[in-house]
């Protein structure tokens, strides 16, 4: 066979689920790194400043007194987008679920 006629693949990526993800967490596999799951691909965040400590304080602050009954502000904290992702936000809102979100973090720990 003729170098011409050799047939390449692209090479293909592996999309990660949240499961490997933790799984990978769990055995250390991101020590002292900060990253995030975003659909199947493992992203390092960059790092916090003191402005952007303190931006996110202050809107958080901001959000937390101006929600309704009822709504949580979260702060950097994982946010559940499916199989595929869990984006970890600098600020978000939510219905309260934190009675499920203490279920799922059980699980996904153990």
């Amino acid at each position: 066979m003729k170098y011409r006629d050799t047939i390449f693949s692209e090479p293909r990526t592996h999309r990660f689920t949240r499961e490997e993800y933790y799984a990978m967490g769990d055995i250390g596999l991101f020590a002292d790194q900060r990253v995030e799951l975003i659909e199947g691909e493992i992203v390092e965040m960059s790092p916090h400043n003191k402005f952007h400590a303190g931006s996110v304080g202050a809107t958080a602050e901001m959000f937390t007194k101006a929600a309704p009954p009822g709504l949580v502000v979260r702060c950097q904290l994982p946010l559940d987008l499916g199989l595929s992702s869990e984006p970890e936000p600098d600020i978000s809102s939510e219905l309260n679920q934190l009675p499920s979100y203490a279920a799922a973090w059980k699980c996904a720990t153990e």
